[in-house]
């Protein structure tokens, strides 16, 4: 009986730990530039973890990460993300339909970073604004 409850919370540990793990904050960096969708969010080959991000991706979007200086559009759809960092130059799209949610924090660089048209949620007190003088 001992033998079989410590093997159920062996493995509990395992599983939850596991899980953790999976649901860790992860940094992904805007790369751009994928043929027949170059600026589309939703294409994963824009990603530099050729993943499209979740609501645990820490989002990196900046001027220098891809060549031809295509920034990312959300056509439509709804996107929540960890955070939302928009660095020097570079820009984010949100069109009619799109919906974004940033959960934790954002930073951008001027006012002009986010061409919003759709939907924006951002928790105004975790922001962190730097204005351009």
């Amino acid at each position: 009986m001992k033998i079989k409850l410590i093997v159920h919370l062996f493995v509990m540990i395992v599983l939850i730990n596991n899980s953790s793990k999976s649901n860790a904050q992860r940094t992904v960096h805007w790369i751009g530039g994928t043929p027949g969708r170059t600026a589309d969010w939703f294409c994963s080959k824009n990603w530099s973890n050729d993943k499209i991000p979740d609501e645990f991706s820490i989002v990196t979007i900046t001027d220098k990460s891809t060549s031809t200086l295509i920034y990312p559009v959300i056509n439509n759809g709804e996107v929540k993300i960890w955070q939302l960092h928009i660095v020097s130059a570079a820009t984010l799209t949100l069109k009619s339909f799109a919906k974004l949610e940033v959960l934790d924090c954002y930073n951008v660089p001027n006012l002009k970073s986010i061409k919003n048209q759709g939907q924006l949620k951002i928790p105004l007190s975790h922001h962190i604004l730097a204005y351009d003088r």
